[in-house]
């Protein structure tokens, strides 16, 4: 008998164990709920990223308790910077920008901290677990679902190999209908009240799922580039790693300039003298990511720089990103997507770290109120799977939380991410820079998205001069 089938039948099956996997598999755990965590890697493994935590990002870790750990591993920078498709430069102070108080728990921590993705998601990986959460290595390529195809008040019964007596054998291949009861895992069912979907930006679990995105929703955020991109809207970029590289500026920093725009070029310091260099594009592209990276590259005045005398560490490596949480389902009966699994990613800026650990809180306390009113001792695994009216206080939560920001900045990106806006922008001088300050409070999630939208900002920029 394999591991998994030897072991109780977990509650949750959280599919996935990324940062939003691994946060609400930890927080599942400390509630006492059995949790299943499920990877098709072992750890420590790779994931190619910005590796980037913003202030947003380490308030929810550190609303998990672990903060300190990682800031005790990970790059500290205080500053960010902007490079205009001119050439014109701005910056801002992170602390300033968020308006930052150390003495106030409450307050955004004034720094961005950066730390690869191998070290971090082990972290995580390895909190979840002291929590008390089960992890187990394989293949989830199907869902099961119980009853018929449609209903929603569906039972498991029996324990064990008996859990599966009424239960259709099938994944959701042939019909996104019925209720999901649990998955097959290296061909083996395994039985959940809940499964969660914490994939990222792979489709594949998804494309056998109610959650896939109906083929007849547009995307707004790419309308006016593709009248017909309907489904996931994917974004791609690419990233690799520098070791001796020279860093004037130890900051953040972001360019505009000798590259396709709707898109930007990266420079994150992972250490005194490495880096994590890379390039994002939200638009149709011809080429691959890590093509354009690599031209970069050979032909960016600064990022050729930065590479003439550096050691290029590991391959230039692509990835893509789901940006398409507007239309994105996030429930049906017996499923759940958190993070880039339910389109989590700023369609501006490529972030998502931040999206994904709070989805997986917002999921642990609709989970949670959930289980709440159920004797689960009594009830599991006889009581059936966690129905789509259960659950919907979760996708009500994330538009509360998240929808007005996508749609400023989606609107941003349709309409913002062009080189008259960003020489304006950023070369605006001291005259824009509260503009650039009120920018970064928003991609950091620390001021209303609509902030960006005000008329004394807007009139700044539109008669501002751009200057060198």
């Amino acid at each position: 008998m394999s591991p998994v089938m030897s072991m109780p039948p977990p509650e949750v099956i959280i599919v996935g164990a990324g940062p939003a996997g691994c946060a609400l598999a930890c927080r599942l755990a400390r509630a006492d709920v059995s949790t299943l965590l499920l990877d098709k890697a072992s750890f420590p493994r790779d994931k190619v990223c910005g590796d980037c935590l913003s202030p947003r990002a380490q308030h929810h870790l550190a609303r998990l308790g672990l903060l300190d750990d990682i800031a005790a591993e990970a790059h500290a920078v205080s500053r960010i910077g902007f490079q205009a498709p001119s050439g014109a430069r701005a910056s801002a102070d992170i602390a300033r920008a968020l308006r930052a108080d150390a003495a106030d728990p409450r307050s955004m921590p004034g720094r961005a901290l950066v730390l690869p993705r191998r070290r971090f998601d082990e972290r995580l990986w390895r909190h979840a677990l002291a929590a008390g959460a089960q992890f187990r290595v394989g293949h989830v390529r199907q869902l099961l679902r119980s009853g018929e195809p449609g209903t929603a008040d569906s039972r498991l019964v029996g324990a064990g190999a008996g859990v599966f007596a009424g239960v259709v054998n099938d994944s959701v291949d042939s019909s996104t209908n019925g209720t999901v009861c649990g998955v097959l895992l290296n061909g083996e069912p395994v039985p959940a009240r809940l499964v969660v979907v914490a994939t990222g930006a792979a489709t594949g679990l998804l494309r056998r799922s109610p959650l896939y995105p109906a083929r007849s929703v547009p995307n707004p955020v790419h309308r006016p580039m593709n009248r017909e991109a309907h489904g996931p809207l994917h974004s791609v970029a690419a990233r690799c790693y520098l070791s001796g590289v020279a860093m004037p500026d130890a900051g953040l920093r972001f360019f505009f300039d000798h590259l396709p725009l709707p898109g930007y070029a990266w420079v994150f310091p992972t250490g005194p003298r490495s880096a994590n260099i890379g390039f994002w594009y939200n638009g149709k592209q011809r080429q691959s990511a890590a093509a354009l990276l690599t031209q970069l590259l050979a032909r960016h005045p600064v990022l050729s720089a930065l590479a003439r005398d550096a050691e290029t560490v590991g391959p230039v490596a692509g990835f893509p990103i789901r940006t398409d949480f507007l239309t994105a389902p996030k429930v049906a009966p017996g499923l759940l997507a958190i993070g880039e699994a339910a389109g989590l990613v700023n369609p501006f800026t490529g972030e998502g770290i931040d999206y994904a650990l709070e989805s997986a809180e917002l999921a642990a306390e609709t989970v949670l109120e959930a289980f709440g009113r159920l004797d689960r001792q009594r009830d599991w695994p006889h009581q059936g799977p966690l129905t789509a009216g259960a659950l919907a206080s979760y996708p009500r939560a994330l538009n509360r939380r998240f929808r007005s920001l996508f749609l400023v900045m989606a609107t941003a990106h349709r309409y913002g991410f062009n080189p008259w806006v960003f020489n304006r922008l950023f070369g605006g001088g001291e005259r824009g820079q509260p503009l650039v300050d009120t920018l970064v409070r928003v991609c950091f999630g620390a001021a209303p998205p609509l902030s960006l939208l005000h008329p004394i900002p807007i009139a700044r920029l539109l008669w501002s001069r751009a200057e060198r």
